[in-house]
């Protein structure tokens, strides 16, 4: 992995800690656009943050869509 690689991930990764921390109401699913490669970081910030990540395909090279989804008690 390159720095370049490396400072993307990190800055991708703690906009979407930060967006999912600051959500109040956890009971409904949110959505973003998401790198590729990131899916296994993503994943891990959805369960800190009472998630399941549903990844889903889009036209955009390189890019998932990721869905959070309130984890089920």
């Amino acid at each position: 992995m390159t720095l370049e690689v490396a400072v993307e991930l990190e800055a991708e990764m703690t906009r979407l800690e930060r967006q999912l921390a600051a959500r109040v109401a956890r009971d409904r699913k949110v959505g973003l656009t998401i790198s590729a490669d990131h899916r296994e970081q993503a994943a891990l910030i959805a369960r800190r943050h009472g998630y399941e990540l549903h990844i889903d395909r889009v036209e955009e090279p390189g890019r998932v869509w990721a869905e959070f989804w309130p984890r089920s008690a």
